[in-house]
């Protein structure tokens, strides 16, 4: 996934070199792919598609059920569980240093940490206090925990520190040892910003819980589309490109199929946003071990890269220790992939990697020797996972078939379309549609006895209050397609 993600980050124009790379002769990629709309087809867009997935499934009942307490309770347990608050705070802490774990791991971590030290072990899993408060608990402390990478090093140490990274890039705001020199305020901002959150997200929480509750009560087959349309007017609104749309979508739909295959967006916009980074300081490296004598010597020899070296050898092998030790409670999290012959798909970036460093070996060594290095990683890690399917040693739980529902992809396709149709149909025509398809598909997919009617009305609805929102209120500039110019 970093890989993939550095990969990403090296279309358009080489930042050391100022020589275009892997624009296939598109110009609108001659400027790179925009970092808010990487980051929303990788995390935002996806979600959406798994919601409309789920409408096929079995159960009926979209919404969660409500369990009553009172503050006063929910304080109470709290306070009587000193053990759980404990270790998913260190366990939170510690996760949120680790550059590109994030809330998902810290909590998985400690949930697994506190059931370990707890004597009803068998509880777990139903809905023990325990395990709740120390995975909670760990999602909070890794906040804080990832803006010591961040602003130090500018490496994130989660999806939302890799956000606030974009925005300070964006700002033109480098994160590092000139953070607290040149822009002192920005860096004091943040830990200001984090103390008086805490007390503000109390405050709000305390006082608006029981309205955002009724949010969960909204029919997941409107919330998708809603989801969709504010992911591409959020693409188009940043650079009013359409192209940003479109590498939202395709960026979007692949992210999709790769978490089937346990793939996670977070090292991918990890790689996406330090790629370009990586690639100047290598180069950078390059020139002065050159100039000096030796490059090995330069990133090889010293201190502190050697401090560094042994920090990122024991980083990755207390990954895999920590993967297989903790194997048994991540295995339901993973997903049925859309076919179980695992091992073929493995082929694609084998292939893909070979094709790219040949394609780039003939440009000059600056702007080809960074995008063979990571070709190479691709190569090997590729070759490391398609081995084993090879030899039949594909895990037994993942083997299981599911029958492909055909009509999701259909329905998929259909999404697809209106999006890349936007300049054509207008932002509020595409927001009808997919207001009035989505629901028109669960209508047939679970037949049930929705009234048409009141599709098109709750459609006609929400597209006049974007129509409000952004054109009267925020007068934000949309895609007004085809039909504006007809009334025009």
């Amino acid at each position: 996934g970093g890989a993939v993600g550095i990969l990403i980050s090296l279309i358009g124009i080489s930042s050391f070199t100022g020589l275009t790379r892997f624009t296939f002769g598109i110009d609108s990629l001659v400027g790179g792919l925009h970092v808010v709309s990487v980051l929303i087809g990788l995390f935002a867009f996806p979600q959406a598609l798994r919601l409309i997935e789920g409408l096929q499934q079995k159960s009926e009942k979209m919404n969660s059920y409500y369990s009553k307490s009172s503050i006063r309770q929910s304080f109470s347990d709290i306070i009587k569980k000193p053990k759980s608050i404990t270790i998913g705070s260190i366990v939170g802490g510690i996760v949120g240093v680790i550059p590109g774990a994030g809330g998902n791991i810290a909590s998985i971590l400690a949930y697994n940490e506190v059931k370990r030290f707890s004597k009803d072990k068998e509880e777990f899993g139903k809905g023990n206090k325990d395990g709740i408060i120390a995975s909670e608990s760990a999602n909070n402390a890794m906040v804080g925990g990832s803006l010591i990478p961040l602003l130090t090093l500018g490496i994130p140490g989660s999806p939302t520190a890799a956000i606030f990274l974009g925005g300070l890039l964006i700002h033109g705001i480098w994160p590092g040892k000139s953070l607290f020199v040149e822009n002192a305020s920005t860096a004091y901002l943040f830990f200001f910003g984090l103390i008086l959150a805490q007390f503000l997200l109390l405050l709000i929480g305390l006082s608006c819980i029981r309205y955002f509750t009724f949010l969960n009560t909204i029919p997941v087959y409107y919330l998708a589309p809603i989801i969709i349309s504010f992911c591409i007017i959020g693409s188009y609104a940043i650079q009013n490109n359409l192209t940003d749309i479109y590498v939202m979508v395709i960026l979007g739909v692949t992210m999709f199929i790769l978490e089937k295959y346990g793939f996670s967006p977070a090292p991918i916009a990890l790689g996406f946003i330090l790629g370009p980074i990586a690639e100047v300081g290598l180069l950078q490296g390059f020139h002065v071990g050159h100039a000096n004598g030796s490059v090995l010597l330069f990133f090889f020899s010293g201190t502190w890269n050697l401090i560094l070296i042994g920090l990122i050898l024991v980083t990755i092998f207390f990954s895999i220790f920590q993967f297989y030790k903790n194997r048994p409670v991540l295995a339901h999290e993973k997903e049925i992939p859309i076919s179980h012959s695992r091992g073929f798909w493995w082929i694609l970036p084998v292939l893909g990697s070979i094709i790219g460093y040949f394609l780039i070996s003939s440009d000059s060594f600056e702007q080809r020797i960074f995008p063979q290095i990571i070709f190479c990683l691709l190569f090997l890690i590729s070759i490391v996972q398609f081995s084993p399917q090879i030899k039949g040693k594909t895990n037994t739980k993942t083997k299981k078939s599911t029958k492909i529902d055909w009509s999701f992809y259909i329905v998929l396709l259909i999404i697809c379309l209106f999006s890349f149709l936007t300049n054509f149909t207008g932002f509020y025509i595409q927001v009808l549609l997919l207001m009035f398809t989505v629901p028109l598909y669960f209508k047939f997919q679970k037949r049930q006895s929705i009234p048409l009617y009141k599709i098109l009305i709750l459609s006609i609805a929400f597209t006049l209050g974007m129509f409000v929102i952004f054109n009267m209120i925020l007068q934000v500039p949309i895609p007004s397609g085809f039909p504006s110019l007809l009334i025009f």
